[in-house]
């Protein structure tokens, strides 16, 4: 014999269970559009190094 109140409870359980299928595949059509959509070279990074000054002397023994 069915029992009816446990066939709806499981059927809930169900659909809960769906409902975070569609998000997770929500979520990941989300992240494919981004991946799709990258367009490389539009970050940079600057490095910049201190060589001290031009105009001094020492500046080179320094280095040394």
């Amino acid at each position: 014999m069915l029992n009816a109140k446990a066939l709806d409870i499981e059927l809930e359980l169900v659909r809960l269970a769906r409902r975070d299928a569609e998000a997770a595949g929500c979520e990941v059509e989300a992240l494919i559009r981004q991946v799709q959509q990258f367009a490389p070279g539009r970050q940079r990074l600057l490095f910049l190094v201190d060589c001290g000054e031009a105009d001094d002397p020492t500046a080179a023994e320094r280095v040394n």
